[in-house]
């Protein structure tokens, strides 16, 4: 299984990701950082994931924020599964004023939380 990170503080959430690849898929899964939205080129290539973690808040090097990466992969017309992972505390309210849906975990994050999206997203595919 391929995952997919956009997040410009790597080191909050390697950890984390480290931790669910070892207890829950026996070190097998592909864990790619993009610590800006350029750095996954061409773009396009982010349907060759099976799931996407993106930081709201990318950082000032990165051309887009998460929101818009967010958007050009549902444009895409994919149903790649999505899960935001911030500390900002609007994150329902502005998804609601960008007409976005898509699930979010909180930071610091939990492995645990990690693990019950992941296998709550494979068993709906």
């Amino acid at each position: 299984m391929k995952i997919a990170i956009f997040e410009n503080e790597v080191d909050q959430v390697k950890n984390t990701f480290n931790i669910v690849n070892v207890i829950k898929y026996g070190n097998t899964l592909e864990i790619d950082y993009f610590v800006s939205s350029d750095e996954c080129t061409p773009f396009s290539k982010i349907t060759e994931y099976d799931f996407v973690f993106v930081d709201l808040d990318l950082s000032i090097n990165s051309p887009k924020d998460g929101y818009t990466v967010i958007k050009e992969i549902q444009d895409m017309k994919t149903d790649l599964p999505i899960c935001i992972i911030t500390g900002a505390k609007d994150v329902d309210e502005q998804l609601k004023i960008r007409g976005l849906k898509v699930n979010y975990l909180e930071k610091p994050l939990s492995y645990r939380d990690v693990i019950h999206f992941l296998d709550s997203t494979n068993s709906n595919t």
